[in-house]
C-alpha cells in the first residue's frame, strides 16, 4: 500500500526547452533585426561619406573662386598690348594678369572641361613678349562641377549698363563685369543635395571711370 501510495503523487514528465516552430519564430525574428541593423549602418555610413566628400569638394572649388575673384580683378592689358579679355565664353575664360607676381603679365585661362574645373597658367616669352599654346602651369580647381547638366553656364558677361553681354565674341571689350556661378556635387544622383557657389568682379582695368 505504501509503494502504491507513492506512485499516484508522482509528478507527470514536463516538456521542457523549445519547440521546433518557437525556435524558427526565433531565428526569423533576429534575422530581420540583424538585416535592419546592417541597413542603417550602412546608410549611416554612405551619409557620412558623401557628408564628408561633398564637404571637402565644396571647400576646393571656394578656394578656385576665390583665385578666381583674386586673378580676374587684377586683369590688365597682355604684354603684347592685347585687350585685357582675350576669351569670353560660357565655361572658357581667358584674360592677362600678374599670378605670379614678377611683374610679368601672364596669360590665365580659368575652363570646365566635363566636370572638371582648371586654371591654366602661360607665361610670356621672348621679346617681344608672346604666349604659347601649351600651359606652364594646370591646377584643378574641382572635379565636381555639375553646371552642364543645369544648363548653368559657369560665366555670365555683363556690359557698364549692367546688361547681359550675349554676343561676346563680338563684344569682348564692352564687359566690365563678370559673374560665376559653380554647382558643385560630388554625387549627381543627390541633385537636392548640391552646393551652388556664386561670385562675382568688376576689373580694376576695365572701369571706365579711371
Amino acid at each position: 500500500m505504501i509503494l502504491h501510495t507513492a506512485n499516484m503523487y508522482r509528478r507527470p514528465n514536463v516538456a521542457t526547452g523549445f519547440t521546433l516552430v518557437e525556435v524558427l519564430v526565433v531565428i526569423a525574428i533576429n534575422t530581420i533585426l540583424l538585416l535592419a541593423i546592417g541597413l542603417i549602418v550602412q546608410s549611416f555610413y554612405s551619409n557620412n561619406s558623401y557628408t564628408f566628400a561633398q564637404t571637402n569638394e565644396v571647400d576646393e572649388a571656394r578656394r578656385g573662386v576665390q583665385a578666381w575673384v583674386r586673378d580676374f580683378r587684377e586683369a590688365t592689358t597682355a604684354e603684347d598690348g592685347t585687350f585685357p579679355v582675350g576669351v569670353a565664353e560660357s565655361d572658357r575664360l581667358v584674360f592677362y594678369s600678374d599670378v605670379a607676381g614678377d611683374r610679368a603679365i601672364e596669360l590665365v585661362e580659368f575652363v570646365r572641361v566635363g566636370t572638371t574645373l582648371e586654371k591654366r597658367i602661360y607665361y610670356p616669352i621672348g621679346f617681344p613678349p608672346s604666349y604659347g599654346t601649351t600651359p606652364d602651369e594646370v591646377k584643378t580647381l574641382s572635379v565636381a562641377v555639375r553646371n552642364a547638366s543645369s544648363s548653368l553656364p559657369v560665366f555670365t558677361y555683363y556690359d557698364n549698363s549692367g546688361s547681359v553681354i550675349a554676343d561676346t565674341a563680338a563684344r569682348t571689350s564692352d564687359i566690365r563685369y563678370v559673374e560665376i556661378k559653380l554647382d558643385i556635387n560630388v554625387d549627381p544622383n543627390k541633385t537636392a543635395e548640391g552646393v551652388l557657389l556664386e561670385s562675382s568682379v568688376a576689373p580694376r582695368n576695365l572701369k571706365d571711370n579711371l
